[in-house]
């Protein structure tokens, strides 16, 4: 199998599930150097599900459902990563498992990408917000019920149509778990989720040998010298095609948070799906799980020099 890339740096979040409270790490191979954390107040019954920016002003934010009701509460951030306001949805929607930003277009009065979610039957539904963060718009994708629990959304490369999985669709990929932990990526096409025909469920591929892997709790918290905004970046010196690499945050029953790093399958067909690395960060975190808000420690607390 080739050399495939393997960050020096790792910014992740976790969430604590008593308090709610957010802490910001910074892992320099498998060694903690750095941590942020904040209260933003939050009920620990409201889990961040997504990192993006949704109030147009240059900087990530998050987003928080009620694991009761499904109630999202966007936390717009400073640059220190501090609250600044909120939105607080006044219904709820199916579960949040991410932003989904290569969904080629928006609805009408749209702010911030689409959000991807799971309903109970395991079907997909692509939900989109106005400026006051009320919902404006969904795209429930036929033949999705049924899917495995999904666990994420992987990026794909912007403005190519290269998904991040080969040959899984032309938008971001989301990644499912079966019972057995094993990992099936879906693939998506279609033009947009809001116009025509919307989005349409395309391909999965059940990646060989994943059986027993560590629950998945964020994809893409990946931030590292080997460029681009997420882990699905190509090796040093190439570009689009050369062989590329997609991370996941997994979490050992200790605590201790593991990146798992799966072979794309761009330029490297053959070993599409194969782990081929992964990385146990110290120490363990017991009480606290990984949330989507990677984004939200690279961006403002954590940026490569």
């Amino acid at each position: 199998m080739p050399n495939l890339p393997v960050p020096i740096q790792t910014d992740v979040a976790i969430q604590n599930t008593t308090t709610g409270e957010v802490d910001y790490l910074e892992f320099k191979g498998n060694t903690l150097v750095a941590s942020v954390l904040i209260d933003y107040g939050l009920n620990p019954d409201f889990h961040v599900v997504a990192s993006a920016d949704f109030n147009a002003d240059g900087r990530p934010d998050l987003v928080t459902q009620s694991q009761t009701t499904g109630q999202l509460d966007f936390l717009f951030l400073d640059a220190t990563a501090h609250l600044t306001s909120s939105a607080l949805t006044p219904g709820g929607v199916p579960r949040v498992i991410g932003v989904f930003a290569e969904a080629g277009g928006t609805a009408p009065g749209q702010i911030g990408p689409t959000l991807a979610s799971q309903t109970a039957d395991g079907s997909i539904d692509f939900l989109a917000f106005d400026v006051t963060h009320q919902l404006i718009a969904s795209d429930l994708v036929p033949g999705t019920a049924g899917l495995p629990h999904a666990v994420g959304v992987i990026s794909a490369a912007p403005g190519t149509g290269e998904p991040a999985v080969q040959g899984l669709g032309t938008h971001d990929n989301i990644v499912t778990q079966l019972p057995d932990c094993s990992v099936d990526v879906i693939g998506f096409t279609g033009a947009s989720p809001y116009t025509g025909t919307g989005l349409t469920y395309s391909a999965s591929d059940l990646f060989p040998n994943s059986a027993g892997l560590p629950t998945i709790y964020a994809l893409d918290q990946d931030f590292s010298t080997l460029g681009g905004t997420d882990a699905n970046v190509p090796t040093p010196g190439g570009g689009i095609g050369s062989i590329q690499g997609v991370q996941a945050i997994s979490q050992l029953a200790n605590g201790q948070l593991d990146a798992l790093y799966f072979d794309s399958g761009i330029g490297d067909i053959a070993n599409q799906g194969l782990l081929y690395a992964a990385n146990q960060m110290n120490p363990a975190f017991p009480g606290w799980h990984p949330v989507d808000a990677g984004l939200v420690a690279h961006a403002d607390l954590f940026p490569i020099l």
